[in-house]
């Protein structure tokens, strides 16, 4: 092989390295992104059950209030089976409350793990594409000696200074 192939080959280890490098960077600054976003998502999840369950309560009041109102007309607010009715109307209304904030909750966590999950393959995808880089840059020094192996050391140092320029 010509002298002047060698610096070619070089260059294109380089490029190869810093491109596997910034593919990985790249993958995970998206699933760090999908992570909050996913994360937001579920802070809106718990939000929408709790206004929900404020729901549930207000219209439980309502039905309450109501029912006095209807029972007071007729004279029967104070008869037993009013007051035991009253009661159920608060325990219905209630849960319909506690399933909200529970239905939230839930919902929230299930966003919490995709984000979760999100960081983790971001950080698997950096990982794979940095071992990718290694791999090509040892086939490189492997198959063209010590010399290129130097060579292509200078080159993936001063590829690794612009990189962190241009991010």
């Amino acid at each position: 092989m010509g002298g002047a192939m060698i610096p070619l080959q070089i260059a294109s280890a380089g490029l190869t390295v810093l491109g596997k490098v910034q593919a990985g960077r790249a993958a995970n600054a998206a699933a760090q992104a999908d992570a909050r976003r996913q994360e937001q998502i579920a802070s809106r999840e718990r939000a929408l059950g709790q206004r929900r369950a404020e729901g549930a309560r207000r219209d439980m009041r309502r039905a309450q209030s109501d029912f006095l109102a209807r029972a007071a007309a007729t004279g029967s607010a104070a008869d037993p089976t009013a007051r035991a009715l009253m009661t159920r109307l608060e325990g219905d209304g209630e849960l319909s409350a506690l399933e909200a904030l529970a239905e939230g909750e839930a919902r929230g966590r299930g966003q919490d793990f995709a984000a979760s999950q999100s960081r983790f393959r971001g950080k698997e995808a950096m990982r794979s594409s940095n071992l990718g880089a290694l791999s090509s840059g040892l086939s490189f020094a492997e198959k063209y000696g010590p010399p290129a192996y130097d060579q292509l050391q200078s080159l993936a140092d001063d590829a690794a200074a612009k990189a962190e320029i241009w991010t």
